[in-house]
């Protein structure tokens, strides 16, 4: 008797249309904080599916073959303005009782 063997159509591995982020990062050689940073400047196109980032093959490509130079750094937050802190003493008077000078926000103690 003859066995028969059965022929299956493999489909020749193919690369996906869409990476998530740790796919794009590990196929460009960066890391994936480095990919979130080009994805925060704008710099590679993402499009979302659910709650996933995903990244086009095509952007991967776009990104390989440009010159781009810049560093891959977080973006700079601006720096708040510090308020200053009163440092005048402040006098309370309230009848019958008398505060003696004392700083903002200090708990206040009668003087008798």
């Amino acid at each position: 008797m003859e066995k028969k063997t059965r022929t299956t159509s493999q489909k020749p591995a193919s690369e996906p249309i869409l990476y998530d982020r740790k796919g794009a990062a590990a196929v460009m050689g960066i890391s994936i904080r480095s990919l979130d940073y080009l994805i925060a400047d704008k710099r590679i196109r993402t499009v979302r599916k659910g709650k996933k980032v995903m990244i086009l093959r095509s952007e991967v490509a776009r990104w390989a073959g440009s010159n781009d130079y810049k560093p891959l750094t977080p973006r700079k937050k601006p720096k708040l303005e510090a308020k200053p802190k009163p440092t005048d003493a402040i006098e309370i008077t309230i009848p019958g009782i008398t505060f003696g000078a004392m700083p903002p926000r200090q708990t206040a103690i009668p003087c008798r």
